[in-house]
């Protein structure tokens, strides 16, 4: 795990809003190979100069809760202050909106690990049905040829997939977590429950071995196509 943690003093001879607060804020955020970090989780203590601000950054695949506490109380240790709250990533988070339709205030839970940034969402009226949590899950890359192609061979994503929820949508099945798969560029598989979901990887396991029945068979082929074309030459 990398931890980096540092302070600044605000940007501006007038600090901006967030520097303004009272305290400081400590944010723990993703760091991706080639992406800034995204912030998850935020820590917040009092009593400390607001121009102070420090981050730490870990790998999401290997962070523990504790380790991620340890991190912030190293980052605060210079000034010998201690987390006062702390917003834990792995419980989901009520939320409210304001309706832009009714006026209305309108709760929704964030999925733990959702990489949406909600604040449009808080800050501004919102229209509900545009409110969704998004968990990416990567995907893979092949060249393809064919009629998609402009010409030769060309990069398409394949198998990528995200877990989503839409809790105010018209579609009553994406107000539950569900999966979205990108089956090959901007062609999807949509709104999969568990057993929709399951359906889909027996489908694809089944491709797969045969896939591997295939490679099998090449192997052989290959070798024995060989040894025959030594023997005609």
């Amino acid at each position: 795990m990398t931890i980096l943690a540092h302070s600044h003093t605000p940007s501006t001879v007038t600090p901006n809003p967030a520097e303004q607060r009272d305290g400081i804020t400590v944010m723990i955020g993703r760091c991706l190979p080639g992406l800034s970090p995204h912030p998850t989780d935020v820590w917040e203590t009092t009593d400390m100069a607001p121009q102070y601000h420090y981050e730490a950054l870990y790998d999401p695949t290997q962070i523990t809760l504790a380790d991620a506490e340890t991190a912030v109380r190293i980052a605060l240790a210079a000034d010998g202050k201690h987390v006062s709250r702390f917003l834990n990533e792995d419980t989901p988070r009520t939320m409210a909106f304001t309706d832009k339709v009714t006026g209305q205030k309108r709760p929704f839970v964030c999925l733990p690990g959702c990489d949406m940034d909600h604040r449009a969402d808080t800050n501004t009226p919102t229209y509900a049905e545009d409110v969704y949590c998004n968990i990416p899950g990567g995907a893979g890359s092949l060249p393809l040829i064919g009629s998609l192609c402009d010409e030769g061979l060309r990069e398409f994503t394949v198998l990528g997939w995200s877990i989503n929820v839409d809790p105010y949508s018209t579609r009553l099945g994406r107000r539950m977590p569900h999966v979205n798969i990108e089956y090959i560029d901007e062609h999807y598989i949509e709104d999969l429950d568990p057993d929709s979901l399951e359906t889909v990887i027996h489908v694809l396991q089944e491709r797969v071995d045969s896939l591997r029945t295939a490679h099998t068979q090449l192997v052989a082929l290959r070798a024995a196509y060989r040894n025959q074309s030594a023997v005609t030459a």
